[in-house]
């Protein structure tokens, strides 16, 4: 059955169901590899009063990120992972952050110049063409595996 949780209470979770009745669920009943939350929509299996295997049903295209906003800020600020940090993608934002920081410090040093080059022109400035490229085609996923569409 199809159903949309409406509520959270102390580890017990309520959906509406299709239906137009109410049911509960524990969180260990959960299948979903992201912790639910009120507004998810759901498929479950409801046998002997009991609410089991309870499924989020994909919301993919249905991020709350805008495709445009994304690409602008990915062209303007990419080296810096900033459109990273938009989708919940953390840790290669900051792995990108530093990358960028890396370099230029190695380009200010003068003498590791070479270092930072390779950095920015080789592996910066690549990863942020192809995160621009795969946000124009609406191929850009959140870190919930939603894509960008919007």
């Amino acid at each position: 059955m199809k159903g949309k949780i409406i509520g959270h209470d102390q580890g017990d979770y309520f959906i509406s169901g299709a239906d137009g009745k109410r049911y509960q669920f524990a969180s260990w009943d959960w299948s979903g590899k992201t912790p639910p939350k009120v507004g998810d929509v759901v498929d479950f299996v409801y046998e002997d009063g009991v609410v089991k295997s309870i499924f989020p049903i994909s919301t993919e295209g249905q991020s709350q990120q805008s495709k445009v906003t994304l690409a602008v800020v990915c062209f303007f600020l990419g080296g810096l992972g900033l459109h990273r940090f938009m989708v919940g993608k953390v840790g290669t934002g900051i792995t990108m952050l530093l990358i960028n920081i890396l370099s230029i410090i190695s380009i200010v040093t003068i003498i590791f110049m070479w270092v930072g080059l390779i950095g920015i022109f080789l592996i910066i400035t690549p990863w942020v063409l192809i995160d621009f490229i795969v946000i124009l085609t609406g191929n850009f996923k959140d870190k919930d595996g939603c894509k960008i569409t919007t």
